[in-house]
């Protein structure tokens, strides 16, 4: 069964950030302002936050950064009903990533933090979202997780606790096997890619040709982010360029003589999906300027692009949601 995948929305997060004259190395209450819940949700989703740190808080790492839900809840089930009640303040597993520095590179420990990525799950039964909070605790403590990343020659396989995925290096295919919670759920499959569809009607798949690159971008307790870039190659082994590729310059399409794509994967720790980020790259010449001296406009024009799915479905099941 052939099936069109819509990735998730994505989460907009506003902040405000402390005043800046915190005693060294104490950060004052940073409150994370969630502006958007997605349509439908429940469960827990993941919250990205980028959040400004004032230079003489002195923060020149993570280790005593926690984020905490000031206001959670407790669930208790009686007569088949849930019943909730507030509790004490609790800390949230989150991930931090150092964005840059004052005065100084990322890689400058010494310096103080300027900006900051915190990645956090949230839980729509048990947490609030409008008391999450940024700060600083000597009691700090990063949880035990279940995100596993193993990479071999074959490929990397990324376990969550409940989702299994393979990513090949042999080819480009989205998926080559998922599972969730032990049952196969995508089959192996070379149809398992993204498909163009030119202008022309000739059809291009990543799955008939191996990346060019695929690593371990991002490797946390938390969230763990996977890197594949790649081109689309036709039935007939075409790879996808524009009406107007020339050999004559070469530095035409730089640094590939075709169209690339750069998929992100990214994992959660406890969870059940994945969210995939897909940019089709065009580096072709833009056609104006001083270019249209030697080449004109190298657009693509395309009438579709699609992923698809090769998924398994248990006996009677018709869909998947």
């Amino acid at each position: 069964m052939m099936i069109r995948f819509v990735p998730p929305a994505l989460f907009l997060i506003a902040f405000w950030f402390a005043p800046t004259d915190v005693p060294a190395q104490i950060l004052g209450r940073v409150p994370i302002q969630i502006t958007r819940v997605p349509t439908g949700a429940s469960g827990v989703f993941f919250v990205k936050a980028s959040i400004p740190l004032p230079e003489a808080a002195q923060i020149l790492d993570s280790k005593r950064l926690v984020v905490v839900d000031e206001n959670p809840r407790e669930l208790l089930a009686a007569v088949g009903n849930n019943f909730s009640f507030p509790t004490s303040a609790q800390q949230l597993p989150a991930q931090f990533t150092v964005l840059s520095r004052w005065n100084g590179t990322v890689a400058d420990s010494a310096k103080p933090i300027k900006w900051l990525l915190a990645e956090f799950p949230l839980d729509l039964a048990r947490n609030s979202i409008d008391a999450i909070a940024l700060t600083t605790s000597a009691k700090a403590s990063q949880p035990a997780t279940s995100l596993q990343v193993n990479e071999t020659a074959a490929g990397i396989t990324i376990e969550t606790g409940k989702l299994s995925v393979l990513i090949s290096k042999k080819r480009g295919t989205v998926f080559e096997q998922v599972k969730r919670d032990g049952r196969v759920l995508v089959q192996t499959s070379p149809e398992n890619d993204f498909t163009l569809q030119a202008a022309n009607g000739v059809t291009y798949y990543t799955g008939l040709t191996p990346p060019h690159e695929i690593k371990i971008e991002k490797r946390g307790p938390q969230v763990a982010t996977i890197l594949v870039r790649g081109t689309f190659r036709s039935a007939a082994g075409e790879l996808l360029t524009t009406p107007l590729d020339s050999t004559d310059y070469p530095r035409l399409h730089q640094p590939f003589p075709y169209l690339t794509y750069a998929l992100r994967y990214q994992f959660y720790a406890g969870q059940d999906y994945v969210t995939l980020d897909f940019t089709l790259e065009n580096n072709g010449v833009y056609g104006y300027w001083t270019e249209r001296k030697f080449a004109g406009k190298q657009w693509l024009y395309f009438n579709a692009l699609s992923l698809n799915l090769n998924v398994e479905l248990q006996e009677g099941q018709k869909q998947i949601a």
